[in-house]
């Protein structure tokens, strides 16, 4: 009987010695997730950052396009009106040529 009581001890302390080991595995991988988690969220929060720092740079470039596409637009805008009266006062020279009128000066 005594043998059983020291191969059960002895199993017991094996088994024991084991559950220590896990529980010691255990901790250090919670600790590594720890530091793992936090590294992720500061990767995250540098990245959100660049992506917000982009953001602003791309609505600053938008603006200035439409602005300069107002001008442009400004600009053909002129452009055509002068078109149009250089059109407007060559038809009326011809027909008052067709019809042999004077010109009002």
């Amino acid at each position: 009987m005594t043998e059983e009581n020291f191969n059960h001890k002895e199993t017991l302390d094996k088994h024991q010695d084991k559950i220590k080991f896990l529980f010691k595995k255990t901790k250090e991988l919670e600790e590594k997730h720890a530091q793992i988690d936090t590294f992720v969220k500061i990767l995250e929060n540098k990245n959100i950052d660049k992506l917000n720092d982009n953001i602003h740079e791309l609505e600053i470039r938008i603006k200035t396009v439409e602005i300069s596409q107002k001008d442009h637009d400004q600009n053909w805008k002129s452009i055509f009106n002068f078109v149009v009266q250089i059109i407007w006062v060559t038809m009326a020279a011809y027909i008052l040529l067709k019809l042999g009128l004077q010109p009002p000066i």
